[in-house]
């Protein structure tokens, strides 16, 4: 059977205001927006989470779409900032921005002296505050300053860091999800995240719930769990006040953000275990949203290795912190003493002394799912060393007691290696064993939990790595940086990945899980590395994104410094990224401040240049380029300005800067081609100008971009091999149809669905919307404005990547074209799809295929998929197609059985005519045949027509050597459809004609050869 994925995600309680997966603007994956006061925070167990509206959609994530290109409606402000800035190096400053809500979720670069802000708190936070009254409109677009209240800040001193966290308000409500950051090293203001939701509004100012109001509410809530079937629902905190009011932000399918007033009202659900949120409208009127907080993970193969799991030679570990008791004399009330962190244990005297041992101490309390404990008595002489085994307790399997007990123990040992005034990882930490379920475990923020094994899987309180792992989430948890860092899934699923790896120096996880060897997940996997965007998938595949970026680095400063020193940096910035990353992606920054010895990320950090090659190697880190956006160009004597930035977060490593850029070209219109060099405008900051020669020949202009870098490497842009060219038109052109997609396709015309024999349940998975980064490719922002047309956007629990063995398509409605006869589609692409031997992304114009993606010639080598990594300018030429002065296009896309990528995304279309192909105008242009001006006739004999078609068989004009021509009268059936009388013989003219006898056989010549040179010029088909 197919294996499960891993065990754990996480639950925890967590203080008022604290949010997982939240909907805030940070870098990369977020499950969903929440808000949980005082209550554990998780999703489903089928990992689909995220917030479940009332209606039974899913809310979209912020955070998901991530860019290095900055949001048209930010650029005034990001200016602003710039120009603010010139003193401290504004060139060096970089960005990135998150694409639903157009905030930058990350600000880094050479920093904002700030003096005395790291040992003064005040200072620091006057600071922040005047930075963001400063540029409240880029960091809060909508907001005052006023709306942000600190809630941390801290100072770490083992990075010498300060971080300020501040929680976002509206009319004195929290904003779910809401938040801003700053960091400050070596006095200097160097870093800001923003996760804040912008033009907060709300039509009312804050509810208050009565008691009577608040049981109503409590009522919706329990009531919209009932309803999907739970079979006991109770209250966590009945007689508590409700938690609230806060605003909650929902972002819609289509990009919009709603925000509501709510309540939050905590339902445990016992039939099966949930832990809901539930956010009621603050009005009583109706439920508006839920979020399911247990965390669970599916796990797959793992096997023991010594001391990790039953089958495994066993170790010998002190029995640490556990309590024992014992009577000093005949009929006294027991003694209770703890051992020590080596397991001795002290009493009075120098008899022999009996202790009842149990699994429960200070520092771990293993129980049963019953709350029943492990206990054993044993009989101590002075200077002995009994020891204790469960090995023979297997089958009732309370060996997962003491097993959860000593390696609960063993991590936290480590973790407080490098885990730091944290004083609630030294508090007991609770470990149940033996749930009455199988093949899973979860952790609720404070305490970890194993379900009993079966005969598929083993008993996970039996399973070191599982253990470790589970510790993670807590760690994770309760270490998170209020108004810095979040809860993410996924990256808590590797972040504890990686503690488990780390305790045992094996990459596998999990080993032993299925009674085998084999890991249920692997890290460090010799064939290939999990990179972002292209991994994103369950929350514990996705996470092994982060834990392969940090075990690369691990290894690499193992090879600088030795194996102890190594991994004790390793671990050091590993706990600085968990306290403040909100995101996967937002580990990289994060790193490289925590990494960071003088406030200043633009000359790089002592080991920048590892973390930029392990986090690079994850797709963490990547260069890219910013072109200017050439597209339908008019004809120019001056040529046409090109102008490129090479992005890269760092430019302090080699690879890192470009000192060349060259651009090659083609023109399909004149056949000429070239190149030339980019002269460096700033090559600080990666930026190149140039231009392309004077031309005013129609047509279309192929070119890509070639960057050399300092270490001698090159990239070439595009990177699409089945497509490894950019383009642009140059022609005057008249917009006959456009659309931006901003509002709904359908109002417009457009249609989709599945094509032929196909028409199956999921097969059409058009939408219009938002997009949202997925692993098939799919873009994380726009090309304008918020909204696309594409194959699933991921809305409605879709994956982002089109469905398999289906053909579906998208239908525009026809454009009338008039006179124009030089007609071509116009727009920009975001297309990810397998080589085109297997699944065909095509573009047809009136039922006739115009495009097609690169098809490979043999399945042996069928590996050149279509991949954009931007967004693309497409020119097609629709004229040959033209049918009745009109057409129709139609995107389609048709898939095998296996592999799926992102598919169409779609933007800023226009139908355009070139202005100066007119039929009719007496001069031959764009796809006429002929133009005889004036004399064009759709009725004489012979005559150019009206559409600027030579004549042919089938206009209804029976022309020199046809015998007839019905045209579109079919009620002659005399005639033929090759325009022969249907008692005569094929003869030796075009279509099939034979011309009868004649008096002037040198005229009949003549005119057959005539005829002959007009049907070479014809359509295929049309004879």
């Amino acid at each position: 059977m197919k294996a499960h994925r891993l065990f754990s995600a996480v639950s925890f309680g967590v203080p008022t205001g604290f949010i997982g997966g939240c909907i805030a603007g940070f870098i990369g994956f977020a499950t969903a927006v929440v808000v949980a006061p005082a209550v554990a925070l998780a999703v489903s167990p089928t990992g689909a989470g995220g917030l479940e509206l009332y209606s039974g959609e899913r809310a979209r994530a912020a955070g998901m779409s991530v860019s290095v290109r900055t949001p048209a409606q930010a650029s005034a402000a990001w200016q602003r900032f710039g120009a603010a800035r010139t003193g401290s190096g504004a060139a060096a400053w970089r960005a990135t921005w998150d694409g639903l809500t157009g905030v930058p979720s990350y600000v880094v670069g050479p920093g904002v002296d700030v003096p005395g802000s790291v040992a003064d708190a005040e200072v620091a936070a006057a600071g922040a505050y005047e930075l963001l009254a400063a540029h409240i409109d880029l960091l809060a677009p909508g907001a005052s300053v006023s709306d942000f209240v600190i809630v941390s800040n801290h100072f770490d001193a083992d990075l010498a860091m300060r971080t300020v966290g501040m929680y976002q308000y509206h009319r004195d409500m929290r904003v779910i999800g809401g938040q801003l950051s700053f960091r400050f090293k070596n006095d200097r203001l160097f870093v800001i995240a923003s996760q804040a939701l912008p033009h907060v509004h709300i039509e009312t100012g804050p509810a208050e719930s009565s008691p009577g109001a608040a049981d109503d509410l409590r009522a919706l809530a329990r009531e919209w769990i009932h309803d999907d079937g739970a079979a006991e629902v109770q209250a966590l905190s009945a007689p508590e006040p409700l938690a609230g009011p806060y605003i909650l932000p929902i972002i819609t399918a289509n990009g919009d953000i709603d925000y509501r007033e709510v309540f939050s009202v905590e339902i445990a659900q016992q039939a099966p275990l949930r832990s809901w949120a539930v956010y009621v409208a603050a009005d009583g009127s109706a439920p508006v949203a839920r979020f399911d907080q247990l965390r669970y993970a599916d796990a797959q193969l793992s096997l023991a290795v010594p001391s990790r799991h039953p089958g495994t030679a066993p170790g010998t570990y002190p029995g640490a912190f556990m309590t024992a008791t014992y009577q000093a004399a005949p009929g006294a009330e027991p003694v209770t003493v703890v051992s020590d962190a080596e397991g001795r244990l002290s009493w009075p005297g120098e008899s022999a002394q009996e202790f009842e041992i149990t699994s429960v101490g200070p520092w771990v309390e293993a129980i049963d799912q019953s709350g029943a404990v492990a206990r054993e008595s044993f009989l101590f002489e002075p200077g002995a060393a009994p020891t204790w085994s469960v090995a023979g307790d297997t089958e009732d399997e309370s060996d997962a007691l003491l097993m959860a007990f000593v390696h609960a123990g063993i991590v936290k040992q480590y973790a407080l290696r490098f885990v730091t005034n944290l004083p609630a990882l030294e508090e007991p930490l609770r470990a149940k064993v033996n749930i009455h379920s199988a093949c899973n475990a979860f952790s609720d923020g404070k305490t970890i939990n194993f379900f009993r094994g079966n005969e598929l899987c083993e008993n996970t309180g039996r399973l070191a790595d599982v253990i470790y792992h589970e510790y993670g989430h807590v760690v994770h948890y309760q270490s998170v940086i209020a108004g810095a860092g979040t809860y993410d899934p996924a990256f808590s699923e590797g972040l504890s990945d990686y503690l488990a790896a780390s305790i045992t120096n094996d990459p596998g996880i999990g080993r032993g899980f299925y009674y085998d060897d084999e890991p249920i997940r692997h890290i460090d996997p010799p064939e290939r590395e999990h990179v972002w965007p292209d991994d994103i998938a369950q929350i514990h595949t996705t996470g092994l994104i982060f834990s392969g970026a940090m075990w690369d680095l691990r290894k690499l400063l193992i090879e600088r410094y030795g194996a102890a020193e190594g991994v004790e940096l390793a671990d050091r910035l590993f706990f600085a990224v968990v306290r403040r990353a909100a995101s996967i992606p937002a580990s990289y920054v994060e790193i490289l401040s925590a990494d960071d010895d003088d406030g200043d990320l633009s000359n790089g950090t002592p080991h920048g240049c590892e973390i930029s090659a392990a986090f690079g190697a994850h797709g963490l880190r990547r260069i890219d380029i910013a072109v200017s956006p050439l597209a339908a160009e008019r004809p120019s004597l001056d040529g046409f300005p090109i102008s490129v930035e090479v992005l890269t977060p760092m430019s302090v490593c080699p690879g890192d800067k470009a000192h060349t850029v060259r651009v090659d070209w083609e023109h399909d219109g004149q056949g000429s081609s070239g190149g030339f060099e980019l002269a460096a405008v700033d090559t600080e900051s990666g930026q190149f100008a140039g231009r392309f020669p004077a031309e005013s020949a129609r047509g279309v202009v192929r070119y890509r971009v070639t960057a050399r870098f300092d270490d001698g490497s090159e990239r070439r842009f595009p990177a699409n091999p089945a497509d490894p060219w950019m383009t642009f038109y140059i022609g005057e052109t008249v917009p006959l149809y456009c659309t931006d997609f901003e509002r709904d396709p359908t109002e417009d015309g457009w249609a989709s669905g599945p094509s032929g024999s196909w028409t199956v349940s999921g097969a059409d998975d058009w939408q219009w919307g938002t997009p949202v980064v997925s692993a098939g490719g799919d873009p994380a922002y726009a090309f304008s404005g918020q909204r696309v047309f594409g194959n699933d956007l991921g809305a409605d629990d879709g994956d982002g990547s089109y469905p398999a063995n289906r053909i579906n398509y998208a239908l525009m409605p026809r454009i009338e074209v008039g006179q124009y006869t030089d007609v071509r589609l116009q727009y920009r692409r975001w297309l990810n799809v397998e080589d085109g031997i297997y699944d065909q992304a095509s573009i047809y114009a009136n039922g006739s295929r115009v495009w097609q993606n690169r098809s490979s010639e043999t399945k042996e080598n069928a590996t050149i998929h279509h991949r954009d990594q931007g967004w693309v300018f497409h020119d097609v030429g629709l004229s040959e197609m033209i049918r009745d002065r009109g057409v129709e296009v139609k995107f389609q896309l048709g898939s095998d059985r296996g592999f799926q990528l992102g598919g169409w995304t779609i933007d800023d279309l226009c139908i355009v005519a070139a202005t100066d192909s007119i039929c009719g105008d007496g001069r031959l242009s764009g796809a006429e045949e002929c133009d005889d001006g004036d004399a064009n006739s759709d009725v004489r004999v012979g005559a150019c027509r009206e559409n600027c078609l030579v004549a042919w068989c089938g206009d209804g004009v029976v022309d020199n050597g046809e015998q007839c021509d019905r045209g579109a009268n079919t009620s002659d059936i005399n005639c033929r459809a090759n325009c022969t009388f249907a008692d005569n013989e094929p003869g030796e003219f075009g279509c099939d004609v034979r011309v009868g006898a004649s008096s002037n056989p040198p005229v009949l010549l003549l005119a057959g050869l005539g005829l002959m040179f007009l049907l070479r010029r014809r359509r295929r088909g049309r004879c």
